[in-house]
């Protein structure tokens, strides 16, 4: 059986959210939890709920083994490409 590790899953997580150029801020307003929780996951001080875990997965369209034991594909190349895309949109906005 595979050991949970939280520091990798929690960089796992903070990876995603870098990648789609998400703030902290932002990703625990998604999720529906505090900043500073969403800070103790990412860093392994926390762990989460199923329900948060499979929110994360649905946010990045990833699976859970993924977030929990680097298993199967970070995501497809769509789901790349249209989270940079988003994050591009971000930018122009603030640029308004």
């Amino acid at each position: 059986m595979n050991r949970v590790d939280l520091y990798s899953i929690g960089q796992r997580i903070k990876q995603l959210r870098t990648d789609a150029g998400y703030t902290q801020d932002y990703l625990s307003e998604v999720l529906e939890i505090s900043r500073p929780f969403l800070s103790k996951i990412e860093n392994g001080e926390k762990r989460m709920s199923i329900d948060l875990l499979v929110r994360i997965s649905c946010t990045f369209h990833v699976p859970t083994d993924y977030i929990l034991f680097e298993k199967g594909s970070a995501r497809d190349n769509a789901g790349q490409a249209l989270d940079q895309v988003i994050a591009q949109l971000r930018t122009i906005r603030l640029l308004l």
